[in-house]
C-alpha cells in the first residue's frame, strides 16, 4: 500500500512528503513535522517499516501539541515504537478495531 498523501487529524489536513533532501529534514532524522506548515516529512532513505513508524511518530506529535502534553522527544519515541510494535504484531486487532459496518 503507497503512503497517504494527507492525515486529517483535529480538524486540519497535514500533507505528507516522502523525500530524501529537503530543508526540513536533516539526513540523520526519519521524518519531521512543520506544525505550522502542516506537512510531515518523512525521509524516503530509510527501510519502509521505519517510514511507517515515523509516520505514527509524527501524529502522536500532532496530539501531543494540540492536547498540550508537552512530552519529551524521548517519550513520543517510546510510545511511537511500543505502539507500533504492538499494532503489527497484532493485525486481526487493528482490523477488528477500525472495521465500518454499515448501520441498520
Amino acid at each position: 500500500m503507497k503512503c497517504p498523501a494527507k492525515i486529517h487529524a483535529y480538524g486540519r489536513d497535514y500533507q505528507i512528503e516522502l523525500a530524501s533532501t529537503n530543508p526540513e529534514l536533516e539526513p540523520r532524522y526519519a521524518g519531521r513535522i512543520n506544525h505550522r506548515a502542516l506537512l510531515i516529512t518523512l525521509n524516503q532513505n530509510y527501510p519502509d517499516a521505519s517510514i511507517r513508524e515515523t509516520a505514527l511518530h509524527e501524529l502522536l506529535h500532532i496530539i501531543e501539541v494540540n492536547s498540550g502534553l508537552n512530552l519529551k522527544e524521548s517519550q513520543i519515541e517510546a510510545f511511537s515504537n511500543g505502539l507500533f510494535a504492538a499494532l503489527s504484531d497484532n493485525p486481526e486487532l487493528v482490523q477488528w478495531m477500525f472495521e465500518r459496518k454499515e448501520r441498520k
